[in-house]
């Protein structure tokens, strides 16, 4: 989730990881996005995003792994 925002150039724009609740700053850290995105009604070309998730470089390591089926 966006915490604040740097409209100068996007390199103080800090966010907050969806999962753990970890500050990332993208200054420092590399933020990940995931998005759900499912078909609309009626639209056959077009998604839909469902969710939108901001995560950190730990949180999106334990859900490759959980897709991959690693444990």
């Amino acid at each position: 989730m966006l915490i604040k925002k740097d409209c100068t150039g996007k390199t103080k724009t800090i966010y907050q990881c969806d999962r753990c609740g970890k500050i990332i700053n993208i200054k420092n850290r590399k933020r990940f996005k995931l998005s759900i995105d499912i078909n609309t009604k009626n639209k056959t070309s077009s998604l839909t995003k469902l969710y939108r998730y901001d995560l950190c470089t730990n949180c999106i390591n334990i859900i490759m792994k959980l897709l991959e089926g690693e444990e």
